[in-house]
């Protein structure tokens, strides 16, 4: 899978998986406010910029998702 990155308001059916991964629900294709503050926090547990609200492939690759 190659792509720069997604961010809130993009829709992508690997934001599906993410939302699993972060136990996130309802799961949809859509990158939404509450994947938004779980990405967030578990940026902030991690010790990251818990401002990126951004799905990366260093994301994918950190949650299993690939």
């Amino acid at each position: 899978m190659t792509f720069w990155y997604l961010g809130p308001g993009d829709e992508h059916p690997v934001v599906a998986e993410v939302k699993v991964r972060l136990s996130v629900y309802p799961v949809s294709n859509m990158f939404d406010n509450e994947l938004a503050q779980r990405l967030r926090g578990w940026r902030r547990l991690r010790g990251e910029d818990s401002g990126e609200v951004w799905i990366d492939e260093g994301v994918l690759r950190d949650l299993g998702v690939a």
